[in-house]
């Protein structure tokens, strides 16, 4: 995160007319709690899974992160979190067009034995189950394009990390691009 931030602040060009086109909300992390006390998807004991927005809950993380939502109403969603595969990292929930041009554009990591694993958006249902991810959510509700970025830590030095995470962001930015017809 802090280096897709410390891109975003840059003097590249793509990063100028990102900060000119899109205001950015970032939230680096919505669960500290639960983390910390190795509950990583969870705020805490018998806590809410934040990466869901179904069902519902009276979780104080959970309910500002939903009111957030609301209230910014995105036309873009990225979820960038850390990925358990050591070997590699994944773009999951991309429409296939614009993952073809992140695939162009992506970082990669084939000296450290990295790949890259991807997965297709999830088909919108009339009427949601008793679960749905927060991604699916916004897509459904405000139309938003998104994406889940999972990066793997290991192997990868803080440097190497935030020069890593700066190129993740310009290649979605590539891939948001608008195509000629």
């Amino acid at each position: 995160m802090e280096g897709m931030v410390n891109y975003l602040l840059s003097d590249d060009p793509w990063a100028a007319a990102a900060r000119r086109d899109y205001d950015f909300f970032i939230v680096p992390m919505a669960n500290p709690a639960g983390a910390h006390n190795g509950m990583t998807l969870l705020t805490g004991p018998r806590g809410v899974h934040l990466l869901l927005a179904k069902p519902a809950s009276a979780d104080s993380a959970y309910e500002a992160m939903m009111k957030a939502g609301e209230r910014v109403r995105p036309a873009r969603f990225v979820d960038v979190h850390n990925w358990q595969r050591k070997c590699g990292d994944g773009l999951l929930g991309m429409e296939i067009q614009r993952r073809e041009r992140f695939l162009y554009y992506r970082p990669g990591d084939s000296q450290q034995g990295k790949r890259w694993h991807f997965g297709d958006p999830h088909v919108p249902c009339a009427s949601p189950g008793s679960e749905e991810s927060l991604a699916a959510y916004i897509r459904r509700e405000f139309g938003a394009r998104v994406a889940t970025l999972e990066l793997s830590w290991f192997g990868r030095s803080p440097d190497h990390a935030r020069r890593f995470g700066g190129r993740a962001l310009w290649a979605l930015l590539m891939g948001d691009a608008e195509l000629p017809d």
